[in-house]
């Protein structure tokens, strides 16, 4: 079977929870597991041209399991994926949990390998 663009193109990203860590006041925070994962959209400039890189965000999962407050940590290279994290970020949903959590995620931009 011959990819599609939109197949190939979910195939080159992959989010991948390189350090995640959870702030918490006193007693260590388990870090809610991930129920629904929005694949971020490879930008078509930056496949066109090839780019590959990663951005690093940092996001508060609420207690309903939402995602709120993402913010941009960083970005390699600066100013061609970090739209699409920040939006991926945004549709993430967690399991419930009894308070806040705080998390950084990075997520990887990777073109599809071989043919």
């Amino acid at each position: 079977a011959t990819a599609s663009a939109p197949a190939a193109s979910r195939a080159a990203t992959s989010g991948t929870a390189a350090a995640s860590t959870a702030t918490a006041a006193r007693a260590p925070t388990r870090v809610p597991r991930l129920l629904h994962e929005v694949q971020p959209r490879y930008p078509p400039l930056a496949m066109r041209r090839r780019i590959e890189g990663q951005v690093r965000v940092s996001f508060t999962v609420e207690p309903d399991g939402s995602v709120s407050s993402v913010r941009l940590l960083s970005a390699q290279p600066e100013g061609v994926f970090e739209d699409a994290a920040i939006q991926a970020a945004r549709g993430w949903r967690f399991e419930p949990g009894a308070s806040s959590v705080t998390i950084t995620r990075t997520l990887n931009f990777a073109l599809p390998r071989g043919g």
